[in-house]
C-alpha cells in the first residue's frame, strides 16, 4: 500500500469549515470535529454535509488502496459530540421533512459502517445522543477513562428516542436490556460502565493517549466482539415481548403516556421490531418523526434552553467550592450534605441532636449506595461526610448552609456566630422557604453577605435550587451562590426575597383552588387525580 500525507484537493474538502480532514503516512484518515465559532461539537446541517464530502472522499481512497482507515476525533479540548444541534429542531414543521433529514443521516451513517475499512470513534468528553450514533456506526470505539467523559443517548429528555438508528445499534452493541435501559432513562454513562456495557471497545487513562491507540487500533484491524448469544437471544420472541411488558410496567410508574409518549413508542418499536435490525431501522424513521414535531417535544426543548440559561448564570470560574458545612441534620439537611458529597465536595454536618446526626449519616449512606456504582465510590464518599456537631469545620469550609427550624430567632443566632468564625471568602445560606433574607440577616455585621440557597424536597431528585437576594445583598455573593448551585450539578434561580419567592408563588394559586373546591363539596382524591392527569407528579 502507498501511504503519505495528503492535503484535501478537491473544493469541497479544501473549504471545510467544521472539519479538518487529512491521510498520514501510514494511511490512517483522520477526520477532525472542530465546530467553527462554537465551544462544543453538535452535529448542525453544515457538519452533516461536510461528513458526506469526507466519507466520499474515503470511499475514493479506499477503493485506490490509499486509505487503511478512518478514525473520528474532537478538536475540542472537552468533548467529542453532545448530539445534534437542537437549535435547528424547530426548523422542522412537517413529518415529511423530519423523516426526509433523518433517512438522509441515516444513509451516511450507513455508508460509514460499510466502508471496507477499519473504523474508529475516539472519545473524550461528551459523546451523547447523535454522537453516540455517530460512534456506534464504526467498527471500534475508544473513550478516555476521564470523569468527564460522559456516553449516553439523553433525547427522551427532548421527548424523542435516538432516530439516527442508533436504536437498532446500541440494541445490537449492548443488547436490548442494557441499551433500553439507557435510552429510555436518557443516563449519561462513564465510560468504563458504557465499556462493561458494551457500546466501548476500549479504554485509554486520557486524551493524550486517544490518537496512539486509535491508530493502533487501525493499523490491527480491531472491531468489536460480536454480541454473545444471550444478548441475540433476548431479541428473539416470546422474551423480547416479555421484556417489552416489564419495560413498559416500569417506565408507567414514572411518567403518563398522553405526557410523555417517547418511552412508549421507543418500547413499541423494540417489541414489534427488535428482532429485524434492517426493518428495525425504518419503523425507527416511522416513529421518530411525529414525536420530533410534537407538541411535548417543543415544550421539552423548551425547557432545555431554559435550563441552559440558569446555567449561564453562574459566571465561568469564579468560585469553585470544595468544602461545604450543613448546619441542621433534618431531612432538608441531611440531603443537602448528601448531595454535596455526591457531587465530589467534602462536607461537615452539625446538628445539636446526636440520634440525628447519626439518621442523617444512614440516610446518607443509603443514598450513596443507591447513587454510586461501586463500593469503592460509596466508603470514598461515606469519608468525605464528616459528623461535627461542633461545627468546628466552619473555618474551613467554602460554603456553609443553614438548614434548620423556621424561627428567626433561631437563625439570627446561628448566622451571627458563624459570620464570625467563616472565612471571608465563604458564601453563607439559609435553606429558609419562608423568611425574609433581609430579616435573618439584620443580626450580621456584614448583612449584604447573606444569601438564600433554597432547596426542594426531595433534594437529589429535584434539580432547582432557588438563590434568594434580599434589596441589599450584594451582586457578589450571588455570583457566587451560582456557581455552588451548579457546581453540584444543579439548577441557579435567582429570585427576590418576597413571601413564596418564585416556586411557591406560582404554587399558591393550585393549592388555593384546591381548597377552594374541596370547601365547596369536591373529594379530594377527586382533586388530587386532576393535578395528577394535568401533569403534577405528586
Amino acid at each position: 500500500m502507498e501511504v503519505r500525507v495528503t492535503s484535501p484537493t478537491s473544493p469541497a474538502l479544501a473549504s471545510l469549515h467544521d472539519w479538518h480532514f487529512e491521510v498520514d503516512f501510514e494511511g490512517i484518515a483522520w477526520a477532525i470535529l472542530d465546530r467553527e465559532g462554537e465551544s462544543q461539537n453538535s452535529l448542525s446541517r453544515r457538519v452533516l454535509e461536510e461528513l458526506g464530502e469526507i466519507v466520499a472522499a474515503v470511499e475514493a481512497e479506499t477503493a485506490a488502496k490509499r486509505v487503511r482507515g478512518l478514525v473520528f476525533i474532537s478538536g475540542k479540548p472537552t468533548g467529542f459530540i453532545v448530539g445534534a444541534d437542537i437549535r435547528e429542531f424547530d426548523d422542522f414543521k412537517s413529518e415529511k421533512a423530519v423523516a426526509d433529514a433523518v433517512t438522509q443521516v441515516t444513509a451516511l451513517l450507513d455508508r460509514i459502517e460499510a466502508l471496507p475499512v477499519t473504523t474508529v470513534a475516539a472519545i473524550h468528553g461528551y459523546c451523547l445522543g447523535g454522537g453516540l450514533e455517530l460512534a456506534a456506526a464504526c467498527r471500534y470505539r475508544i473513550a478516555t477513562r476521564d470523569d468527564a467523559t460522559r456516553i449516553g443517548f439523553p433525547e427522551i429528555k427532548l421527548g424523542i428516542f435516538p432516530g439516527f438508528n442508533g436504536t437498532v445499534r446500541a440494541i445490537k452493541l449492548a443488547g436490548p436490556v442494557a441499551a433500553m435501559q439507557a435510552m429510555l432513562t436518557g443516563s449519561m454513562l462513564r465510560a468504563p460502565v458504557a465499556r462493561g456495557m458494551g457500546l466501548i471497545d476500549e479504554l485509554v487513562p486520557s486524551k493524550h493517549h486517544l490518537r496512539w491507540s486509535a491508530r493502533k487500533a487501525v493499523l490491527q484491524g480491531r472491531t468489536s466482539r460480536s454480541p454473545s448469544f444471550m444478548k441475540r437471544l433476548m431479541t428473539m420472541t416470546p422474551i423480547r415481548g416479555y421484556l417489552a411488558k416489564q419495560m413498559r410496567q416500569k417506565t408507567r410508574e414514572k411518567v403518563r403516556e398522553d405526557h410523555y409518549p417517547a418511552p412508549f413508542r421507543l418500547i413499541d418499536l423494540f417489541e414489534k421490531h427488535g428482532g429485524a435490525p434492517d426493518r428495525m431501522k425504518r419503523e425507527e424513521t416511522k416513529a421518530f418523526a411525529p414525536l420530533m414535531v410534537s407538541e411535548t417535544a417543543e415544550n421539552l426543548r423548551r425547557v432545555f434552553r431554559l435550563s441552559e440559561t440558569m446555567k449561564d448564570l453562574a459566571p465561568k470560574g469564579l468560585f469553585k467550592p470544595l468544602r461545604a458545612h450543613v448546619i441542621g441534620a433534618g431531612t432538608m439537611g441531611a440531603d443537602i450534605a448528601a448531595w454535596c458529597v455526591i457531587s465530589g465536595l467534602e462536607v461537615s454536618l452539625q446538628d445539636l441532636s446526636e440520634d440525628q446526626l447519626k439518621r442523617a449519616a444512614e440516610q446518607a449512606k443509603a443514598l450513596f449506595k443507591k447513587r454510586l456504582k461501586t463500593p469503592v465510590e460509596v466508603e470514598a464518599a461515606v469519608a468525605r461526610l464528616m459528623i461535627d456537631p461542633q461545627g468546628d469545620n466552619i473555618p474551613r469550609a467554602d460554603v456553609i448552609i443553614e438548614a434548620v427550624v423556621e424561627r428567626l430567632d433561631v437563625k439570627q443566632k446561628i448566622f451571627t456566630s458563624v459570620e464570625k468564625r467563616a472565612k471571608p471568602t465563604a458564601v453563607i445560606a439559609t435553606n429558609t422557604s419562608s423568611l425574609p433574607i433581609e430579616d435573618i440577616a439584620k443580626a450580621m455585621q456584614n448583612p449584604q453577605r447573606l444569601i438564600g440557597l433554597h432547596f426542594f424536597n426531595p433534594v437529589p431528585q429535584l434539580p432547582l435550587v432557588e438563590v434568594v437576594r434580599a434589596p441589599d445583598t450584594a451582586q457578589e455573593w450571588i455570583e457566587k451562590g451560582c456557581s455552588v448551585v451548579t457546581a453540584i450539578g444543579k439548577y441557579p434561580l435567582i429570585v427576590k426575597s418576597v413571601p413564596g419567592f418564585l416556586v411557591n408563588r406560582v404554587l399558591a394559586p393550585y393549592m388555593m383552588e384546591a381548597m377552594r373546591r374541596h370547601e365547596e363539596g369536591m373529594e379530594r382524591e377527586k382533586i388530587d387525580d386532576a393535578a395528577k392527569v394535568f401533569g403534577m407528579p405528586v
